[in-house]
This record gives structure tokens, sequence and C-alpha cells, in this order.
């Protein structure tokens, strides 16, 4: 079985304890030397829950490669992987499925286009954000965007409001020939549960606090409380072709924050549950298991566990 939604939430569990019984090492002069500590559960990374377990730990949503198509669909099994159910059956390809606090829906990505792509092979595209109950039913379309790329939604911790990341177009002001770029968006939630206006970040400034810059902005996540973005950027600009940090903003985007400076490419930004740490990874070298960090949400404490 193919758990590919569940990569990283599973590494970043068992790398904790693995970390916690037999040491890991930590890059010089970037983390702290105090010994690692196994957490308890409260303080295991949200992304268990939300993007895999579901709230009650008994099931677990993923997504598989399809027999039918060139896509993948969405799965839910027992929390062991025992009993595992196809909940969706489009022609489509769907990934980066999440649960929603109260585990009665799964949000996730579906791209409704596979198309030769201009440098050779195929791609998926037309991305919309989508919403499915966990027996597969009453499956609701979110959004008619039909974006280039899309991924990563959740639900906010109140379930009034979905956060993702998808391709913006350039602005109107960019150069001729600039392409667009990867936002964080969020929208809120309306009665009938489609979602409300887009409410893109603020396009990012060039290294030169003028000019329009093609960022990545990407793998947004909430805090427990939900008052606080933690994402993947390289915002300011490409001090070396790995240079994605992580960064803290708020639901208004009213600022923003970077907190790594490791010069690498990190992805997948996770609070723990109690809110006291936030894990993530980083691009592994050659053979080597994927590294994962973990910081206070300061950017304090900051440690290589694996």
């Amino acid at each position: 079985m193919r758990l590919t939604s569940l990569a990283i939430p599973l590494i970043l569990l068992a790398a904790v304890v693995g970390c916690s019984v037999v040491g890991c090492s930590s890059r010089a002069n970037s983390a702290s030397d105090q010994p690692n500590v196994l957490p308890d559960a409260s303080s295991l990374p949200i992304g268990l829950t939300e993007t895999g377990l579901s709230p009650d730990r008994r099931r677990l949503v993923h997504y598989e490669a399809a027999r039918d198509t060139k896509g993948f669909h969405i799965f839910v099994s027992n929390a062991d992987g025992s009993n595992s159910q196809q909940i969706t059956h489009s022609p489509a390809s769907e990934a980066d499925a999440s649960w929603s606090p109260d585990g009665n829906r799964i949000i996730f990505v579906r791209a409704a286009r596979y198309r030769p792509y201009s440098m050779g092979g195929m791609v998926w595209d037309r991305y919309d954000i989508w919403a499915v109950k966990p027996d597969g039913g009453d499956e609701k379309r979110l959004t008619s965007e039909n974006f280039y790329q899309a991924g990563g939604p959740h639900f906010s911790p109140d379930q009034r409001q979905v956060l993702f990341w998808a391709y913006r177009e350039p602005p109107h002001d960019a150069l001729q020939g600039q392409p667009g770029g990867e936002d964080i968006v969020i929208a809120d939630l309306n009665e009938n549960g489609s979602l409300m206006a887009l409410r893109w970040m603020p396009t990012t400034p060039g290294p030169d606090g003028r000019s329009f810059f093609s960022a990545l902005n990407r793998d947004p996540s909430y805090s427990p409380d939900g008052a606080t973005i933690a994402f993947i950027s390289n915002r300011v600009g490409r001090v070396s072709p790995y240079d994605y940090e992580v960064w803290l903003t708020d639901p208004a985007f009213s600022r923003m924050v970077q907190l790594t400076h490791l010069h690498s490419r990190l992805s997948s930004p996770t609070f723990t549950r109690d809110g006291q740490y936030i894990f993530f990874t980083d691009q592994p070298l050659v053979d080597s298991a994927l590294p994962l960090w973990r910081m206070k949400p300061d950017g304090s404490d900051l440690k290589r566990l694996r």
C-alpha cells in the first residue's frame, strides 16, 4: 500500500521516537545541545492528527496510485492500515488529504486535466479544493479556480476557514515574461460548505523591496489556536538554490517573521498539538534519512533530531 500523504507525518513520529532512544546528531552552530526527550501525546505533531490519523486516532487517510487512471485516489483505513477503502472515484487525480478537526470531513486537492508538459512528459493541472465524508458520501467542490497547481489544504481549528497554497499568476505590473509564483490562500466557509472569496498572501516584493519576485510560499499549517500559520518560503531571495526557510504569519497576513536561516530546502513545518514546538523536514543528503528538525515558535531551541 502506498501511503503517500502520510509520509511526512509518520516520518516525524518515527524520527522523534528513534532519536529519543538512540540519540541524533545536530548541525554545528545551528542547534541546541540539549538531550532529546520523547514527547507525550499532547506534544506530538498536529500533522499526525489532521493529515494522517483522524482526531479519534482510529482511522488513517491517504492517497494511492489509481488503477483506472494515471493519477491517485483517496483512501481511508483503520489506524493500523487494515480495511483500506477507496472513497473517491473520479477520473481525475486526488492528493493531500487531511481531516477536519471534528473528523466528519476530509479535505483534498483534485487535478482535473492530464496533459503533455512543455518540457516533455505529462503533468496534471486544473486543481481545485474538494471535501468529502470519510465514507465517500457528500462529495463537494469548494473552489472553481482551475489552479495550475495547488496543495496542502487544511481546515482551521474552528472549521470556519480553509488554508492551502496555490499557483498565482504574475501581477499586472510584473515584467513581461515574469512567471507567477506559489502563495498561501485562506478562504471562509459559507453556510453551505463552499468557500467564499479567496484571500491571498500579499505579493512578495523582490530583494530590492520594490520589484515583483517569483517566490515560493507553500506547506502552510495552523497553530493549535489558529492564530499563527507556519509556512515555507524563499521570499527573501535565493541566497542559494535551496534557500527555503520556515516563516510565520497570521490569518490576516499582517506580519511576516522568518524563523530559520539554514539556507536549505526545508519543508512541511508542523506545530505540535500543544503548540510548544514546530517540527519541519529538510532535503536529505544522498542515501541518508530525511532530516528532521524541531524548534520553538519563536525560532529558539533549534535542534536537529535526525
